[in-house]
């Protein structure tokens, strides 16, 4: 009996040594390397690797170009998250950038310059890996934390937004400007800007306003939200707690339970949250105080319609009774009516068409991006985008000449081109062939699949 008893007590114990003993293995041996690899190095790297036992942190280290991303730096992404999702022992990715931005978006002059000079092929290169980069981040097993403290628009918003753990700071400056370039909001704005409620994705997409702080948490698009000065502890905990979830916890029972590390993140995350994250007033700098106006101007069929609604609200603030919010309101719709006229009259509809096709049919992310590498493809072979990043970002006479050059000589046949079948097809494989492939090496994962899928099987009986 007691020979019994004791086995039982001590198998659990004796695999969890056998499990611990393997981990430190592999911790130790990648710790090496990589200071091995820090000695080697000719000079600073713009993806930089810190390794912290169970937690692995991929660090944008371009922050003269405020971390934007290159081609160089999404291969070196793509090839880091292959890597840490098939290693048992990794779980939990984390993703930051510093010190004013996480990433303030893609190299675009980089691609057009490439396409000036007959290099179409090079410049699509980039946009392509960024497109799978995306999808990828999107079905990690692994839990995967962005920490967008500073800076984060476009390409940053597609290496952020897409992850489970999107983790804002009142530093947070979150932005999709590209209407201004002549471009459109792709890395899967589609999915991400019409989910949102009150028609927020819209007022974001086409006048490229810049969330900032509490209001990226309150708008979905973070789900967590931590004091910047506490970033560091918030990081330290997390290798802590995460360290915890590498196991599985032996009861004395006999029966052995599979942690998973995503609760360990969010209880992590949420333990930092401060107390301005819970208000219940909104603050007289928030675009939430205009939400219901935001919802009625935005849900408006055609641009011209939406312009024509930010005027009636500028009315209607200088009309206002309160002096206090008349100055608010007349401020904020002011910066719209600013903010929809920097962009190109031909970049606005088609983007308002592209969220309307996205929302209307619900598409999921892999729908987005093959929709959006088709777009991509026509603003390449059109002057507008060429002449958005001329104007902006390498004359920076912020001057473009757009053509058309007005709303209305911008025909509804001419936004339907955009969405039509292009050159080339971006490939992307089915979720559901990810999700088998990820839970034959990740446990805690394995556990959720199956269930995941007994789930499915079941609602599938059901509806028989």
């Amino acid at each position: 009996m007691l020979r019994h008893l004791s086995s039982r007590l001590a198998t659990p114990c004796l695999q969890r040594s056998n499990t611990l003993l393997t981990n430190v293995r592999h911790f130790r041996a990648e710790i090496e390397l990589a200071r091995m690899a820090s000695q080697t190095s000719p000079g600073p790297k713009e993806v930089e690797v810190q390794v912290l036992a169970p937690l692995r942190q991929a660090i944008l280290n371009r922050p003269k170009a405020l971390n934007s991303l290159n081609l160089n730096m999404v291969k070196e992404l793509r090839k880091l998250f292959a890597e840490w999702e098939v290693q048992s022992h990794i779980n939990t990715i984390l993703v930051k950038g510093g010190p004013k931005a996480f990433c303030a978006g893609g190299d675009v002059k980089g691609v057009i310059q490439d396409v000036a000079a007959g290099k179409k092929s090079e410049g699509l290169q980039f946009f392509r890996e960024e497109y799978k980069m995306n999808w990828e981040i999107k079905n990690l097993a692994t839990p995967y934390v962005a920490m967008i403290d500073g800076i984060t628009m476009g390409g940053g918003c597609g290496l952020s937004l897409h992850g489970g753990f999107r983790v804002c700071t009142e530093r947070t400056v979150l932005a999709m400007p590209e209407c201004a370039i002549g471009f459109f909001p792709d890395v899967g704005g589609s999915h991400f800007l019409s989910k949102l409620e009150n028609n927020l994705g819209p007022m974001l997409a086409l006048t490229g306003y810049r969330l900032k702080g509490l209001d990226v948490l309150m708008s979905g698009l973070a789900t967590h939200m931590i004091p910047s000065d506490l970033s560091i502890a918030v990081e330290k905990r997390l290798q802590f707690q995460c360290g915890h979830a590498l196991t599985d916890v032996s009861h004395t029972d006999g029966i052995t339970r599979v942690i998973d590390p995503g609760q360990m993140v969010h209880d992590t995350l949420v333990s930092f949250q401060p107390l301005s994250a819970f208000k219940t007033e909104i603050p007289d700098d928030s675009v939430f105080l205009h939400i219901n106006e935001i919802d009625q101007v935005y849900g408006a069929k055609t641009v011209e319609e939406i312009i024509a609604g930010i005027h009636n609200q500028i009315q209607l603030a200088e009309e206002y009774p309160n002096p206090h919010y008349r100055d608010i309101k007349k401020k904020f719709w002011e910066g719209q009516l600013a903010g929809i006229n920097k962009g190109s009259p031909l970049a606005l509809k088609v983007t308002l068409e592209q969220l309307r096709r996205a929302g209307e049919a619900n598409m999921d992310l892999r729908e987005c991006l093959i929709m959006e590498y088709r777009m991509l493809q026509h603003f390449l072979d059109g002057p507008t985008f060429k002449e958005g990043v001329r104007a902006v970002l390498i004359d920076k006479d912020q001057s473009p000449r757009w053509e058309p050059a007005t709303l209305e000589e911008v025909t509804d046949e001419m936004v339907a081109k955009y969405f039509e079948p292009a050159e080339e097809e971006l490939e992307l494989p089915l979720a559901k062939d990810i999700l088998r492939g990820q839970a034959a090496y990740k446990e805690w994962y394995r556990k959720r699949f199956i269930e995941n899928e007994d789930a499915d099987a079941e609602q599938q009986r059901a509806r028989l």
